[in-house]
């Protein structure tokens, strides 16, 4: 009986050690500085962010080469990726703008935003170790009246190695990508002062 219950702990501290690795969780965050606050007190709203089918789902998702994806179940996002977009893009343009009055799609209750940025992303590349690639189109609507548009396309290399890098490097393209709308949101709003 002794052995039988030696036995049975053996196994089971087996089968313990043969369990999958726990999951990594990452999370984009803006990465442009704090400007000066602006007069401009009207709201922007940033989303809906789409993104390609094959990028909609939890687990981050790698360009393998000789166009096959690779999902990695243990390299997840906390939360959704168009989330993540959103939140890093609100907060680059929050920066960029020295806007306060900036939140992220969907916000129930809200009133009509004065303006709102929708972000297409037609392609996401992700090349561990190489570089990250967006691109797709952006557009700014204030009262249902497109006031600026453009293409987005971003190439932004990773520097290191690792899942951590990659996500950098994602972060980093994101900047770019806000700075550019930024600039074109200043554009169309000449009272909005340019932030140092």
């Amino acid at each position: 009986m002794i052995a039988r219950l030696m036995l049975a702990a053996g196994f089971a501290a087996l089968l313990a050690g043969c369990g999958s690795p726990s999951a990594q969780f990452y999370q984009l965050h803006a990465l442009a500085p704090a400007g000066a606050s602006s007069p401009d007190e009207r709201s922007l709203l940033v989303g809906p962010v789409t993104v390609p089918a094959a990028h909609d789902r939890p687990q981050l998702v790698i360009d393998a080469g000789d166009s096959r994806l690779t999902l990695l179940e243990q390299q997840r996002w906390a939360g959704t990726v168009q989330r993540n977009l959103a939140e890093a893009l609100a907060g680059n343009l929050r920066s960029e703008l020295g806007l306060s009055r900036v939140y992220v799609f969907p916000v129930v209750g809200m009133p009509e935003p004065d303006r709102q940025l929708l972000l297409d992303l037609q392609a996401i590349d992700n090349r561990p170790g190489r570089s990250v690639h967006l691109a797709g189109t952006w557009t700014v609507v204030a009262r249902g009246k497109t006031v600026a548009a453009g293409p987005v396309d971003v190439e932004q290399p990773v520097s290191g190695s690792g899942y951590p890098a990659l996500i950098t490097a994602q972060e980093q393209a994101l900047l770019t990508i806000s700075r550019q709308i930024a600039a074109a949101i200043r554009a169309a709003s000449p009272n909005m002062p340019r932030q140092p």
